[in-house]
């Protein structure tokens, strides 16, 4: 059990980390390569600014995680509970995040290019200072997210989320005739 660890500049490459438990580790600037994480939880854990490149995550528990100013490339986030996840400032690059939990996630400042969100849950979700242009929300719960109409500027949404989008820019939609 790795829980409570603490580091610095490690690197790990070429590894397959199976229901390990790394709650609330704390890894300043870790270099990932070519690794994947399955059912782990690494609920609180802090690994600040990351260089991760070909890493897939499937069903961790990463509830709290923390991984501001961290690098992301080439990675898979897929079944994974990111609830008040912590990604201010970070940079993804083609990025997938499928099924996923970001309930309350703080992407605040984050770069995103070629990043696809698919049937995840984004409700609370601070994207402030995100530039969503090109991202496809339609297939995701957006209540509550936190990006007004400069970071929404050409995201995809349906026309459900669009009205409600509307409605919270302080828009009033109506049909012609309608009172």
């Amino acid at each position: 059990m790795l829980a409570g660890q603490r580091a610095a500049n490690i690197q790990l490459e070429q590894i397959a980390v199976r229901a390990t438990t790394l709650q609330q580790t704390c890894f300043r600037s870790p270099r990932l390569r070519d690794m994947r994480f399955e059912d782990c939880d690494l609920a609180n854990a802090d690994w600040e600014r990351i260089d991760a490149l070909r890493i897939k995550w499937r069903d961790c528990r990463l509830i709290g995680f923390s991984a501001a100013e961290s690098h992301w490339q080439d990675v898979q986030w897929r079944n994974c509970h990111l609830t008040l996840a912590r990604f201010r400032f970070a940079d993804f690059r083609s990025v997938w995040f499928d099924q996923c939990d970001l309930t309350e996630a703080d992407f605040h400042g984050a770069t995103l290019a070629n990043v696809r969100f698919s049937r995840c849950n984004l409700t609370n979700v601070d994207c402030s200072h995100v530039k969503l242009a090109g991202i496809d929300l339609r297939t995701c719960a957006i209540d509550g997210i936190k990006a007004g109409p400069q970071e929404l500027a050409g995201a995809t949404v349906t026309f459900v989320q669009a009205a409600y989008l509307a409605g919270r820019f302080g828009l009033v939609v109506k049909e012609p005739g309608e009172e």
